[in-house]
């Protein structure tokens, strides 16, 4: 890979070193996300947190650009390697060494309102659909592929991806999924009762939250964007045909990122 392009965190300080380093070797850093046509590029190195390389991964979703994340940020659950890494593994990606491409699933969404489509979205990790005023229960209809599966009552439902399952998707009870299954994570946000679980649907299906609530509610796609919702509003989600490509290490192992990220099995 020789045509590379660097992404950034803008809030980000500290970098100009790292810039200069970067150049001597060709890259080309990008101070923005070039809205007219996708850059002529072979891959995209996102520095910065997990935040950072969601937006990434939206933006690139489709293309056959990989995406290599250098963590800046906190946690860094996508972002493989650090800032102090980079300049050594890229000389292994300029020559093609130790490094594939995985592709990970997203899923498209869209939101329904009197039988038209009135918004469309990409999804890498997880979309929430939750009351937008006070904190109060609000109801949702389930259905998967037309059957109803059950009214949620509680504080709203996600949806996630296997990339998505360690976001808020885990933080609502749901489980871990290796990112190489093709399945959606389906949980409750604190429900109003004991019996409903999360459960893990083939991705082949479509699925359709409605609103019955009368409260007017949010829908938060991968934490970053929002759309407001009305009773009677459906959003259907299904398997996009893009995925997300990421460049990883031949030693990437997810169970170990669990063990060191999330300290998965410590006691």
């Amino acid at each position: 890979m020789q045509k590379i392009g660097v992404f950034y965190n803008q809030k980000k300080m500290g970098l100009d070193n790292l810039f200069t380093e970067l150049k001597k070797i060709n890259c080309k850093i990008f101070h923005t996300l070039p809205k007219a046509q996708k850059p002529d590029i072979e891959l995209a190195i996102c520095l910065g947190g997990d935040g950072t390389m969601l937006r990434l991964g939206r933006y690139f979703a489709g293309t056959n650009i990989p995406i290599l994340g250098v963590n800046l940020g906190r946690l860094g659950f996508l972002t493989e390697i650090n800032k102090n890494q980079l300049m050594n593994e890229l000389k292994n990606i300029i020559n093609d060494r130790n490094y594939t491409i995985e592709n990970r699933d997203i899923f498209d969404i869209e939101v329904s309102r009197n039988h038209q489509t009135i918004k469309t979205f990409s999804c890498v990790n997880d979309i929430s659909i939750k009351n937008s005023e006070a904190a109060r229960i609000i109801d949702l209809d389930l259905f998967i592929n037309n059957e109803f599966v059950v009214r949620s009552t509680g504080d709203g439902l996600i949806v996630s991806t296997p990339t998505g399952s360690t976001a808020y998707s885990l933080a609502a009870g749901g489980p871990i999924v290796s990112p190489d299954l093709s399945v959606y994570v389906i949980s409750a946000i604190c429900p109003h009762t004991l019996n409903l679980r999360s459960i893990v649907v083939d991705s082949n299906k479509n699925i359709e939250v409605k609103i019955i609530d009368e409260a007017e509610m949010i829908a938060s796609i991968d934490g970053q964007l929002s759309y407001k919702l009305i009773q009677g509003d459906s959003i259907f989600l299904k398997k996009s045909k893009k995925t997300l490509k990421l460049l990883i290490s031949n030693k990437y192992c997810y169970f170990k990122l669990l063990r060191e990220k999330l300290s998965w099995g410590s006691r």
